[in-house]
């Protein structure tokens, strides 16, 4: 049996961003044979160091660091690599699935030590964004250097795809973070003219991705009309909470926030909400990323509001199953609320479009398939 070693850049928890499309790939690759350990690093000191969820093995190493990846993080990568490399020591991997720039020159290490195969996972379009100015360009150099020494890489979107291809890599896969079956409707729900409308965003809530743009264009609309509700799902961060609070002053009755979740959750989430509403500012690191919530917003039969980023008008306007908006502009954020919250077939037909799109071509299913043909080409 060959064993897969996936290092993940957190813990590896259900409620943490870019679990579901991690745990997709475990799942497969577990259920296909491979014995799969996900090592995940621990920043806060809360997770169990060691279960089994679903079958897949999960360690857990401990070192305090801030939740973000920032060059001030890089001491903490520092002591947590040295405890990785400890905790390995005797353990034998035939493949290395790094999750993340992070954490590559720790794969790329234990790739040597291991004589095992290296994937590099690409979960974001531009890491260089996080970075101060002065220090980017040398960070795209280093990252195609490093993304170079991988035998194969996985990446979110076209924009990554043709990155890594420009970048002259001959084994570049798009996997993208599509939803299985089990998270998908058969069919979508009507509404009704007058009912209330709950507008939804399920995911992490922090500064500078979109909560500030979501709020001004919801609080025109909450002036205007009756039966609007705003939902969050997700963990607001610590250093949020105080601004997160002043923003939605005066409109505590139509906001609701419900905290962190299981990804078990999703389906009772959405089911919640009538719109779902994915707007981004778009910043040097969101605007080329394709959220997940988009697909699980399909999946659920949920029409979306989203920000021109990251391929998502390709997709809505090729199936119309939601409306793009420029964030910039909170009175065209509110007016798209607006008129799909007074016009429920509308709403209805877009649902039905965007569960048709899931159903043909984004779905998981279809891209285990890559999944497990790149892993085979690399036992050969």
């Amino acid at each position: 049996m060959k064993r897969i070693l996936m290092l993940f850049s957190m813990s590896f928890e259900p409620y943490q961003g870019r679990y579901l499309r991690a745990f997709n790939e475990a799942r497969t690759l577990q259920e296909n044979g491979y014995q799969v350990t996900v090592l995940g690093w621990d920043r806060s000191g809360k997770s169990e160091p060691f279960e089994v969820r679903d079958g897949i093995r999960i360690e857990r190493i401990f070192e305090a660091a801030p939740d973000t990846t920032s060059i001030k993080s890089s001491p903490n990568f520092f002591k947590f690599a040295f405890k990785v490399l400890f905790h390995l020591r005797k353990k034998r991997f035939d493949f290395i699935h790094c999750h993340n720039l992070q954490l590559l020159p720790l794969g790329i290490l234990l790739k040597t030590l291991k004589k095992a195969s290296l994937i590099f996972d690409s979960c974001e379009p531009d890491y260089y964004a996080i970075y101060p100015n002065k220090l980017k360009s040398i960070v795209k150099v280093v990252e195609k250097f490093m993304a170079n020494r991988a035998d194969a890489i996985f990446v979110h979107n076209d924009y990554q795809f043709k990155k890594y291809r420009n970048g002259t890599h001959p084994s570049v896969t798009l996997i993208g973070s599509y939803p299985a079956k089990e998270l998908m409707l058969e069919t979508v729900k009507k509404s009704q003219n007058g009912e209330k409308v709950v507008i939804g965003r399920i995911g992490s809530i922090y500064h500078d991705n979109g909560i500030e743009e979501i709020l001004a264009g919801f609080r025109s609309v909450s002036d205007q009309l009756n039966n609007v509700e705003l939902l969050f799902a997700g963990r607001v961060f610590e250093g949020y909470k105080e601004q997160f609070n002043r923003l939605i002053k005066g409109m505590e009755k139509k906001v609701t926030v419900l905290g962190a979740f299981d990804f078990r959750d999703m389906p009772k989430l959405y089911s919640m909400i009538d719109i779902s509403i994915i707007v981004y500012r778009r910043s040097l690191w969101f605007r080329n990323i394709t959220p997940t919530k988009f697909f699980d917003s399909l999946s659920m039969g949920v029409p979306v509001i989203a920000s021109d980023m990251g391929g998502l008008k390709d997709i809505v306007e090729r199936y119309g199953c939601g409306v793009i908006v420029d964030e910039r502009n909170p009175e065209e954020v509110a007016e798209a609320i607006k008129k799909m919250i007074e016009n429920p077939n509308q709403r209805y037909e877009m649902a039905f479009n965007g569960l048709k799109a899931i159903k043909e071509s984004y779905n998981w299913e279809r891209m285990q398939e890559r999944l497990l043909k790149v892993y085979s080409a690399l036992q050969s």
